[in-house]
């Protein structure tokens, strides 16, 4: 919400422009506060970007899957288990700790296809 608030009303800049969504950010990221002296003003094309030009966001090389991939939460063994498991995608989601949409594309092969 502040990155829509702050153009607004203080900067007086359109939010949208052509569709595209003006973003807000800090000159620098760690200063405290949200000072507008602090702020860039930039569509949002260029804020991604910027984010991966200043390491804020990374693409993972290309084929990375499962549990290669740095943010899974569940390994392979546990994919295999819960596509033999009978019991309901809210147990296995409760017992593995992950949402009922990820237990029903795994039992689906929607995701982790590669196993």
């Amino acid at each position: 919400m502040y990155h829509r608030i702050v153009p607004s009303f203080f900067l007086s800049v359109v939010v949208t422009l052509n569709a595209q969504t003006i973003n807000l950010r800090g000159k620098i990221s760690n200063q405290p506060g949200n000072a507008v002296a602090n702020a860039v003003v930039m569509l949002q094309s260029q804020n991604i970007k910027d984010a991966f030009a200043r390491g804020r966001k990374i693409n993972l090389p290309s084929g990375v899957k499962g549990e290669a991939c740095g943010a899974s939460k569940l390994m392979e063994a546990d994919v295999l288990n819960i596509r033999e498991s009978k019991l309901s995608f809210s147990k296995l989601a409760a017992a593995y700790g992950v949402n009922k949409s990820t237990i029903e594309r795994i039992k689906y092969r929607k995701t982790w296809r590669h196993i």
